[in-house]
C-alpha cells in the first residue's frame, strides 16, 4: 500500500514538474506581418521571455499614386503632354490639388504604362486618388495594386523594393523622366535621397496635415497602447470611447489609447498576427 502512494506521490509531483516547465516556456522572439490599406504596412514585434511586447516598429510602403506624381504648369493641366497622365483630386494635398502622373514607372528593372482607370474601376471606388492603373509592359502584371494585394509574398516584395529605392518615375524606354515630383510632401530634408520623393511613411514630411490629423502622435500611440502587453485583445475587442476632448480614442482590454486614426484596428490586428508569429513557433 506504501509503495502504491509513493509510486502515485511521485507521478504527481511528475505532473506538478511539467505543467510548471510548461508555465515557464521561453516566449522571447520576433514576428513581422504585412497588410494593405491605402499602402502596404508591415510590423515587426519583439517579445520577452514571458511573451510581453518589448519593441515594435511600424512602417508603411507608399503606392504609386503618392511618389509617381509629377509637376505640371497650368497650361498641361488642361493639355496634358506626352508622357503625362492628367486626373482626379488629391487628398492628401492641402489644397486638394488635380494630380498629373509620369506615364511610366520603373520597379526593380521592370517598366510599367499607366493608364487612367474607367470610372467604374473598384480601385477607384476603393480609394479615390487611385486614378492610374499602372501594367507591366512585359504584360505578366495587367495591374500592380492587385499584385500587390494578392499575397503577402507580393506585398514583401513590393515593402523590400521601397526600401532599397529601387523604383523611379521613368520615360518609355526606361530612363529617369527629368520632371521635378508632384509630391512636395513626400521630399523631406535631411535624408540621403533628399531632394527626391520619399517611398516610406516613416521619410515623409507630413507636416502639412499636422492642422487635422498628426500621423507621428497617432502612431507612438500604437506603440504605446501594444508595448508593454501580451495582446491580449482581438481585433472584435477594439472600442471607441470619446475622451474630455471631444475626441474618439480607440480602447483595448489593456487601456485607453491616445489613437483616433480610423486605420487602428488593421494596424493593431497586423502586430496582433506578427505577435501570434512568435507564440505559434513555440
Amino acid at each position: 500500500m506504501k509503495k502504491g502512494f509513493l509510486m502515485l506521490a511521485c507521478l504527481c509531483l511528475l505532473v506538478v514538474s511539467c505543467t510548471g516547465m510548461a508555465e515557464t516556456a521561453d516566449l522571447s522572439g520576433t514576428g513581422t506581418a504585412y497588410a494593405f490599406q491605402n499602402a502596404v504596412t508591415r510590423v515587426e514585434i519583439a517579445t520577452d521571455a514571458d511573451g510581453v511586447v518589448t519593441d515594435m516598429t511600424l512602417d508603411q510602403a507608399l503606392p504609386p499614386f503618392s511618389w509617381a506624381r509629377v509637376a505640371v504648369t497650368e497650361e498641361e493641366l488642361e493639355n496634358p503632354p506626352e508622357g503625362v497622365l492628367v486626373g482626379g483630386i488629391s487628398l492628401t494635398s492641402a489644397t486638394r490639388a488635380v494630380m498629373a502622373f509620369s506615364e511610366y514607372i520603373c520597379i526593380d528593372g521592370r517598366i510599367f504604362q499607366g493608364t487612367l482607370r474607367a470610372e467604374d474601376d473598384p480601385w477607384l471606388q476603393y480609394n479615390t486618388e487611385q486614378t492610374v492603373k499602372y501594367a507591366s509592359v512585359d504584360g505578366e502584371i495587367e495591374d500592380l495594386m492587385d499584385w500587390i494585394v494578392a499575397s503577402e509574398e507580393n506585398m514583401i516584395a513590393y515593402y523590400e523594393d521601397c526600401v532599397a529605392r529601387n523604383m523611379y518615375i521613368c520615360l518609355e524606354d526606361g530612363s529617369p523622366n527629368p520632371r521635378a515630383t508632384g509630391s512636395e510632401y513626400l521630399v523631406k530634408a535631411g535624408l540621403e535621397h533628399a531632394g527626391e520623393p520619399s517611398l516610406l511613411k516613416s521619410t515623409t514630411d507630413l507636416s502639412f496635415e499636422e492642422t487635422w490629423f498628426n500621423w507621428d502622435a497617432n502612431l507612438e500611440a500604437v506603440y504605446d497602447s501594444i508595448i508593454g502587453t501580451k495582446m491580449v485583445s482581438e481585433v472584435s475587442d477594439l472600442e471607441l470611447q470619446k475622451g474630455e476632448d471631444g475626441k474618439s480614442y480607440w480602447t483595448t482590454l489593456d487601456a485607453v489609447s491616445g489613437a483616433t486614426l480610423s486605420t487602428y484596428p488593421l494596424l493593431y490586428e497586423t502586430a496582433k498576427n506578427a505577435y501570434n508569429s512568435i507564440m505559434e513557433s513555440k
